[in-house]
């Protein structure tokens, strides 16, 4: 996607934040899709004085190496599937990598939507972040069909970056067009429902995460409300189980009246005329409800 006025406000989001630029990787070799000025007075609108140089250099980029580099980065990679763009790293995210020198920052501005095997590509990005490192994205959320092969919805980001060793996650919808501020998503995990919008315009889906933990592997996250109804059910049935030997003595007992009664009504049919039986078949019946 490049980097527009979105992309922009959360890297200085995260500048004002405290997050390290210092060796920072982009997925994708992300160009500049903002003018410097329009850069200048979101960074001043948050405290953030680039400069005149660097504005300069920015200006004069079509990437955005410059840009990063003003806010802070030492070392700044690109990766990418092919070196058509002139990605320091090539490499298909559909495929295993591990980073043995992980970074400080990762930006993921309109990449993983564009990546058939989305499991394998959150695996190269977790292993890509730096423990106490930062993870920022702006992808497609709404009304962009066909730009990608998904959209994705704040849930993914949430259950994703939490399983494995993230905290501090936060997720925002906002319009791509400039002008209205971000929504916060909130988490579907704390509020015990599914987050839903709708729009009559495209929406990305921002998220900011920092990594704490390193969990020795990647955990494939499931949705929130359904680990919920598991949870409950697996409750249920070990509350069940709990009193099931009492139920079972209850059981037994009336299995043995019912055998009483069978047994006397066999010997009272004997006696009656009518031939008519009064056991209690009903009995045997009713112990079993699904």
């Amino acid at each position: 996607m490049g980097v527009d006025h979105r992309a922009v406000e959360i890297l200085i989001e995260a500048k004002v934040r405290g997050v390290r630029f210092d060796r920072t990787l982009m997925l994708g070799r992300q160009g500049r899709h903002i003018s410097p000025a329009a850069i200048d007075a979101i960074a001043k609108a948050k405290g953030v004085d680039l400069g005149p140089e660097a504005l300069r250099r920015i200006g004069a980029s079509a990437y955005v190496e410059p840009l990063l580099q003003a806010l802070g980065a030492h070392v700044v990679d690109s990766l990418d599937a092919s070196n058509f763009e002139g990605a320091t790293i090539v490499h298909d995210l559909n495929q295993p990598k591990r980073f043995e020198n992980p970074y400080d920052l990762v930006m993921d501005f309109g990449v993983t939507e564009h990546v058939f095997d989305v499991k394998s590509a959150w695996e190269n990005i977790v292993s890509a972040v730096a423990i106490g490192g930062c993870y920022l994205s702006v992808q497609m959320a709404n009304d962009y069909v066909g730009h990608g092969f998904y959209q994705f919805s704040p849930e993914l980001f949430y259950s994703t970056l939490e399983a494995n060793g993230f905290d501090q996650v936060e997720v925002y919808l906002a319009a791509t067009r400039p002008g209205p501020d971000w929504s916060l998503a909130l988490n579907p995990r704390l509020i015990g429902r599914r987050v839903q919008a709708r729009s009559t315009e495209p929406v990305y889906v921002l998220c900011l995460a920092t990594r704490r933990a390193d969990l020795g592997g990647f955990v494939v996250p499931q949705q929130s409300d359904y680990e919920s109804d598991w949870a409950e059910s697996v409750a249920a049935e070990s509350a069940a189980n709990a009193n099931r030997p009492l139920r079972q003595s209850a059981g037994l007992a009336l299995r043995r009246l019912g055998l009483w009664l069978l047994q006397r009504g066999a010997s009272l049919r004997r006696q009656r005329p009518d031939g008519l039986s009064r056991a209690p078949f009903l009995i045997e019946r009713k112990a079993r409800t699904h």
